[in-house]
């Protein structure tokens, strides 16, 4: 019998990593954050540029929506699988995520956020995704087009 759990062991452990991933959602694929959820940088200025930010599809934390705060503010509330458009001026731009500040019992749930520094430039895709980070912490990244 402790053979049989000492082989079984490494595939029992590989198999608990497939439901704690997160996997890209392609932004045109992904489905839209409702209005309501929708906090911030919504309007289209004279000089803003868009900056998508799509929210992967995954078991890992798919429970409750996830904050998103650019340059501090909250600008979002994704569920997984959701995309969002926001609208920023051109430069250095602080991109985090938060758990739900409106969440109930664990999704509101604070951890230590991870601070990403971004440069939205006119011209780019300016494309990124909530990802599960280091330390199964969500974090904000690079989009692949």
């Amino acid at each position: 019998m402790k053979r049989l759990v000492v082989a079984l062991l490494p595939v029992w452990l590989g198999g608990c990593t497939v439901f704690v991933r997160t996997a890209p959602v392609p932004y045109q694929e992904a489905k839209a954050a409702p209005a309501e959820r929708l906090l911030a940088y919504q309007e289209k200025k004279e000089g803003y540029l868009p900056l998508v930010v799509t929210r992967d599809e995954g078991y890992m934390g798919s429970g409750c929506y996830l904050g998103l705060e650019v340059d501090g503010t909250l600008a979002a509330r994704l569920d997984p699988a959701e995309t969002a458009t926001f609208y920023a001026p051109p430069g250095e731009l602080v991109l985090s995520v938060v758990a739900d500040p409106s969440g109930r019992a664990l999704c509101s749930v604070a951890w230590q956020k991870v601070i990403e520094h971004y440069t939205l430039e006119p011209g780019q895709p300016n494309l990124y995704r909530i990802s599960l980070g280091a330390y199964r912490r969500p974090r904000v990244v690079p989009a692949p087009e």
